[in-house]
């Protein structure tokens, strides 16, 4: 087989931000973490952590306590370098490995149709059509015998919306018949009302053809360490187990990653802190008579008028406000329905509505706040 890697199209474009910039474009954490904690993780970090290749016992270590936040048995546990790399691994067994087909709604994470490319494997791609519901009868309308995974997100990306149970039960049941791996990648979950972390050993997901996976790039706010890892069957984490890269994450960022999930009331106090932000976002830039799509996740778009759109993006600049838009860098940001190309993909973190930056955005849409 011959992959041409010409025609993938990688974006790598630098952010170009510092300290007081507001990192509203990449769904990260949005406000540094409290000084105790931060004090505490360089403290555990050594000179041996630089020097040598990574322990396996801190491996273990990690899995473990991600296992008892979840409450299932660590075995069950695999870490990566981000989702990023679990999604590859995953892609490459389920696929590559059984000569079978990916289908994947569109658009999602980009990364996922760029590594099944790479890989040579045929993508079956699922236009979503609505922004505000997603419809889980059109991916089992696209299964055959030729499919071997199904990766959705769940809240999807980017519009947010959240599958409920009936629906993950149906996907997972018609999958399930023909021997087909079903991944919800649960990247923002914690951003979902009433979220807890041991729903993830819910009975729903005990089937052997079901992969969640997790990050701690969002809600956990550790994009810069590079932690990621999924929960499946055991039998299912030994097998991808041997796809991995030999030390998938450094010894810094396994210790950051142990010590704040020993302090996970961090996660759910800035999780919490967000969804009330978000109503608050959505409650009042629809006060102003924007269109805006609510969400299950860290971001949220509004449609910028026509005749103000020159002027907001002017307003990003001056206030070093990094965001998506339109075409800008990056994915072009688009609304299923419609055909306007102003919408704005903007990243949420507590008390932003107080910031200048917003504060000045309220009155641009021509109401003081």
């Amino acid at each position: 087989m011959t992959i041409n890697l010409d025609k993938i199209n990688r974006i790598r474009a630098a952010r170009g931000y510092t300290k007081d910039t507001l990192r509203c474009d990449m769904a990260e954490r949005g406000i540094y973490f409290p000084e105790s904690f931060y004090k505490k993780v360089i403290n555990s970090i050594s000179q041996l952590d630089f020097l040598a290749y990574p322990d396996y016992s801190l491996y273990e270590d990690l899995s473990k306590k991600i296992g008892e936040l979840h409450g299932v048995d660590p075995s069950r546990v695999l870490l990566g370098a981000g989702s990023d790399s679990l999604l590859k691994a995953i892609i490459q067994t389920e696929c590559l490995c059984k000569n079978k087909s990916l289908i994947i709604p569109i658009p999602s994470f980009p990364m996922v149709a760029i590594y099944a490319e790479g890989l040579g494997v045929t993508v079956v791609n699922l236009e979503i059509n609505s922004p505000i519901s997603f419809d889980v009868e059109s991916i089992i309308s696209k299964i055959d015998e030729s499919v071997g995974l199904i990766i959705i997100s769940d809240p999807m990306s980017p519009y947010g919306q959240e599958l409920n149970i009936a629906q993950r039960r149906r996907l997972i049941d018609e999958s399930g018949k023909r021997n087909i791996t079903v991944v919800f990648d649960q990247a923002y979950g914690e951003f979902v009302e009433g979220y807890h972390p041991k729903d993830i050993c819910k009975s729903i997901y005990d089937s052997s053809n079901v992969i969640i996976l997790k990050t701690l790039s969002k809600a956990a706010g550790l994009a810069g360490a590079r932690v990621g890892y999924l929960v499946s069957s055991a039998q299912n984490s030994n097998r991808l187990s041997k796809v991995i890269e030999t030390f998938p994450i450094s010894s810094i960022s396994a210790r950051v990653a142990l010590e704040l999930i020993s302090q996970y009331e961090i996660v759910e106090e800035y999780s919490k802190a967000v969804c009330k932000e978000r109503s608050l976002l959505v409650d009042t830039l629809k006060s102003l008579n924007i269109n805006v799509l609510n969400s299950a996740t860290n971001s949220i778009h509004f449609e910028v008028p026509v005749e103000k759109y020159s002027l907001f993006l002017g307003l990003l600049k001056k206030s070093n406000v990094l965001a998506k838009y339109g075409d800008g860098i990056g994915t072009p940001v688009r609304v299923p329905g419609s055909n306007s190309t102003n919408w704005v993909r903007f990243s949420i973190f507590p008390d932003l509505s107080k910031t200048t930056f917003f504060i000045s955005l309220c009155r641009l849409f021509n109401v003081d706040k």
